[in-house]
Parts: C-alpha cells; sequence; structure tokens
C-alpha cells in the first residue's frame, strides 16, 4: 500500500513539473503559474519525505531538483 501511495505521488510530482514547465514556458497567467509552482512544491515536499523515510537517495535527488528548478525559474522570470 505504501508503495502505491509513493508511485502515485512520484507520479502526480512529475505531471505538476511538467505542467508548471509548460505554463512557464507559454506564461498564460501568472495566477496559474503560481498555483501550479504551489502544487509542485507541497508535492515535491511530500516525495522528500517518503524518499528520506525510506532511504531512496535517487528519488531524494529528484525531488530537490525539482524544487530547485522551480525556484531558479521563479527567480529569472520575477
Amino acid at each position: 500500500m505504501k508503495k502505491n501511495i509513493f508511485k502515485t505521488i512520484r507520479l502526480a510530482t512529475f505531471i505538476a513539473f511538467i505542467l508548471y514547465m509548460l505554463e512557464t514556458i507559454f506564461i498564460a497567467g501568472m495566477f496559474t503559474n503560481f498555483i501550479l509552482l504551489v502544487i509542485l512544491g507541497v508535492l515535491s515536499s511530500i516525495q522528500l519525505v517518503f524518499s528520506i523515510k525510506e532511504k531512496k537517495y535517487n528519488d531524494i535527488m529528484l525531488s530537490m531538483s525539482y524544487i530547485l528548478s522551480a525556484i531558479t525559474i521563479v527567480s529569472i522570470l520575477y
């Protein structure tokens, strides 16, 4: 059961990251961009907690890269 939840959170984080990147490229609206950033941050944080708990080091680096790339894009845009 825990592995299914972890895989679902991992997939949702990846989808949120892709949507955020597409939103950033096409800049449809700043409010939507902010909402996707919040969703990405929350999902990445949850994924980070699960990864640390289960000691999956690749997933720890993946969630950290999601968070850092979102912060980098926001700092470039604003």
